[in-house]
């Protein structure tokens, strides 16, 4: 099934889902301090916090869809989803930092 593992594939992998670990504890952490008061949020940034992990899993489950299908294992695949996953998220903490600096 896909090309020979090799352990660089579980520290390229590893590091991936790591990445976006980090992103989404930091998200988690900047909303949680904003409806805490510590700053002000965008309105209804509840409702797109909600919103938008539907779409954000299934485009992660469609690139680890395509992964396997095109014969790649699976430390391709789980890092190609969890990359898909990391963008969003990186996004949504630069948007909130940017916001907390004005505040």
């Amino acid at each position: 099934m896909g090309k020979n593992w090799t352990p660089f594939d579980a520290i390229e992998t590893g590091a991936a889902v790591g990445q976006l670990m980090a992103e989404a504890q930091w998200v988690m952490a900047l909303r949680l301090w904003g409806f805490a008061g510590g700053w002000s949020l965008p309105a209804g940034e509840a409702r797109r916090m909600m919103a938008e992990k539907g779409p954000a899993w299934a485009a992660a489950w469609e690139k680890a869809a395509q992964s396997i299908s095109a014969g790649e294992g699976p430390a391709e695949a789980t890092r190609k989803a969890a990359e898909r996953l990391t963008r969003p998220a990186r996004a949504n903490r630069r948007r909130l930092v940017k916001r907390a600096m004005k505040s």
